[in-house]
């Protein structure tokens, strides 16, 4: 244990771990705020029953799976950190997009639903070869702190995404918004933060 904390000690004065930690908090945090309550969100909106609901968790892991399958294709093309912050522009843009989506019908919320879903997933995919190069010496070590940032981001996003769904219900507005701005900060943090390991 002791030598794993010196290990950890010495992970976190390195400038590129932080914004990595940083920025996989902020994406965690971003994708919760919303999706935490998509479910209510869609039941209130447009009174969805249980089994529509399931429909859209499919839709959900459609998207999902289509991410997954795109990073494998264009994130060695685009790089890592590249592929990382156009997921998370892409994040808060659907994110935005979705209030307005709402007003459209199911379809297009769904279909919004479904496009910050790939966006994340797109963007969490890419974010973890990027976190092996960061410290080559401690993969595992630099690893289990990404997924403690992860972990840490989706906990104040439950915690905060439930507070505002209380006061704001049935609306998804500042959820929206602020997952945007969690995805925007993220975005800016790698952009700026963070250069390409060298190959």
């Amino acid at each position: 244990i002791a030598a794993m904390l010196v290990t950890w000690r010495s992970l976190l004065c390195r400038r590129p771990v932080i914004v990595l930690l940083s920025t996989s908090t902020l994406l965690s945090l971003a994708n919760e705020l919303p999706l935490i309550v998509y479910g209510a969100w869609l039941e209130a909106t447009f009174g969805l029953s249980l089994s529509a609901l399931g429909l859209a968790s499919i839709v959900v892991g459609v998207a999902e799976t289509s991410a997954e399958l795109g990073t494998v294709a264009l994130t060695d093309r685009w790089g890592k950190r590249r592929s990382v912050t156009l997921g998370l522009l892409g994040l808060a843009a659907t994110s935005l997009l979705l209030p307005w989506l709402s007003g459209l019908g199911l379809a297009a919320a769904l279909a919004g639903v479904a496009l910050m879903v790939l966006t994340f997933e797109f963007a969490i995919v890419s974010i973890l070869p990027l976190a092996t190069e960061i410290a080559p010496e401690a993969r595992a070590s630099l690893l289990a702190l990404n997924l403690t940032a992860f972990s840490l981001g989706r906990i104040i996003g439950a915690v905060v995404g439930g507070w505002l769904w209380t006061w704001q219900a049935p609306h998804i507005t500042l959820h929206a918004v602020l997952g945007a701005g969690c995805a925007l900060t993220g975005a800016l943090l790698i952009g700026v933060g963070m250069r390409e390991p060298s190959p």
